[in-house]
């Protein structure tokens, strides 16, 4: 027994294609609220608990001093390499921006954990590192929402803006007696 084809199944396929295929949304970009981009200038770093970076027997929780920031002679030249900047990255494929990437670059010293040649410990000296991490800004709560970190070793956990002062929330290793990892307060003041 030979089975007819049903020419209405064709006919609903065809009308199917047909309707969906000229059902384009236009695609808008989604309005983003934007911090204007800016500077800030590190006022204070601060550990939750106090530690001894520079062994000097001093427990301390500012960092700058437990780095041996703030007693170097070029102290201002020094600080001012420590900052933190908000800033929106547009990419733009078409006429219209299709994707907004919202950036904290954060610049904090970074230990160098200097050995003799069978690896016994030294001393530590410090430089500077940067960090990167992508936010959302929500206009209605005035609050920051960190989504991603990029890099290792360190993160920002959460920043606040209030009016020309960012805090930011850091967790960075650092070379105590060992590898640990520390829970930092940084205070940023906008830059003029």
């Amino acid at each position: 027994m030979k089975r007819k084809f049903n020419t209405h199944y064709l006919i609903f396929g065809f009308f199917f294609v047909l309707i969906t295929g000229c059902q384009q949304e236009e695609i808008k970009p989604q309005e983003v609220n934007l911090i204007p981009d800016a500077f800030y200038d590190l006022e204070s770093l601060e550990s939750e608990k106090a530690i001894d970076l520079d062994h000097d027997g001093v427990f301390a929780t500012d960092i700058l001093s437990e780095t041996n920031t703030i007693t170097e002679p070029t102290f201002f030249k020094n600080k001012e390499r420590y900052f933190a900047e908000l800033k929106t990255v547009i990419y733009n494929w078409t006429d219209q921006p299709r994707f907004y990437d919202q950036q904290i670059d954060v610049w904090l010293p970074y230990t160098n954990v200097i050995q003799d040649s069978d690896g016994n410990f030294l001393y530590t000296d410090y430089g500077f590192t940067g960090l990167i991490a992508s936010y959302k800004f929500d206009k209605v709560k005035n609050s920051i929402q960190v989504i991603s970190n990029a890099g290792q070793g360190a993160e920002v956990i959460s920043a606040q803006l209030y009016e020309d002062v960012l805090t930011l929330k850091i967790k960075q290793y650092y070379y105590t007696n060992d590898w640990e990892i520390l829970n930092l307060t940084g205070v940023y003041k906008k830059r003029k």
